[in-house]
């Protein structure tokens, strides 16, 4: 618990040799959209609280906004110049440089997190040896310690690409699919997932990165691929989003897949309560490796009131 809950500190600024201390860097920018979505200084984001006495347990709470969406994957510098074109300018949908940085700090953030996540593991496993819990040879534990730092490889590899294109400025290398929700904010998430495809172009795993975002009076959804992945993207997630009503079809997709998601106070709490626990049990019940269907799925909306 102590480990979880220790930041992991690393610059994964492209060539990886940044040795500067890395900062809380916001994956969802702060004063252009938590600042639309806040309400009291808090928004609405998913949290894991750990104890001994009940076990880990998910909760939708309130989060200062300053707190929501943070990771330490950046220092001062290689934030503010990286995504200095979006900080500074008003985010332009017609903007392939824009769409991409949307889509790099996704990326980064998602590397950053199965690192951490690697790291974590590994060290309750060593801990769990030299207290005599585990056995030296091979287990259980240790084979799982091994599958996070394989998963923390290959999206570090991923990561790499982007790295290149940022490095080259080729920036049509990454391709955009961009929707209007039709909904006033409510709702932001920056996430990347994975399409469930191994690509052979790439020799490698084919992700994709979600951004949800107010524009305006308005709700922008862009969903961003390796251009190599463009038919695994067609194949699966817009397949998917194309199957049933946008709103119910995204909501499950993030209820199910990521966690660097947050939702306005105003929002949430007119969710009826029926609504607010469909949403929370789909969501915790489809963390790591498990499968869950919802009961009511038509409950499953994080957009708008039902």
């Amino acid at each position: 618990m102590a480990t979880m809950n220790e930041p992991y500190n690393r610059c994964l600024a492209p060539g990886d040799s940044c040795e500067n201390k890395a900062i809380r860097a916001h994956s969802v920018q702060n004063a252009s959209i938590l600042e639309r979505l806040q309400f009291n200084g808090h928004v609405i984001a998913p949290k894991l609280n750990l104890s001994f006495a009940e076990g880990p347990r998910v909760s939708f709470e309130k989060i200062g906004r300053n707190q929501a969406t943070i990771f330490h994957g950046l220092c001062t510098d290689h934030d503010s110049q990286i995504f200095r074109p979006i900080e500074v300018n008003d985010l332009e949908l017609s903007n392939p440089q824009h769409l991409f940085l949307l889509s790099y700090r996704a990326v980064l953030k998602e590397a950053h997190a199965t690192i951490k996540s690697a790291h974590d593991t590994q060290t309750g496993y060593l801990a769990g040896i030299e207290a005599g819990l585990f056995p030296e040879n091979a287990c259980a534990p240790g084979k799982h310690a091994v599958e996070h730092m394989s998963l923390a490889y290959m999206t570090h590899e991923y990561k790499t690409r982007y790295d290149e294109v940022y490095v080259s400025q080729e920036w049509d290398l990454v391709k955009h699919y961009k929707r209007d929700l039709g909904v006033p904010p409510g709702v932001a998430l920056n996430a990347m997932i994975s399409m469930g495809r191994y690509s052979h172009e790439t020799d490698s795993a084919a992700y994709a990165t979600l951004n949800v975002f107010p524009v305006a009076d308005t709700t922008i959804l862009v969903v961003s691929f390796l251009n190599e992945h463009s038919r695994y993207f067609t194949r699966s997630i817009k397949k998917f989003l194309q199957s049933g009503p946008i709103l119910r079809t995204l909501s499950y997709l993030i209820l199910k897949k990521c966690s660097n998601f947050v939702l306005s106070p105003k929002l949430f709490n007119n969710f009826s309560d029926d609504q607010k626990k469909e949403c929370l049990m789909h969501f915790e019940r489809n963390i790591g490796d498990n499968t869950f269907e919802p009961k009511r799925p038509k409950l499953i909306n994080i957009f708008e009131c039902l």
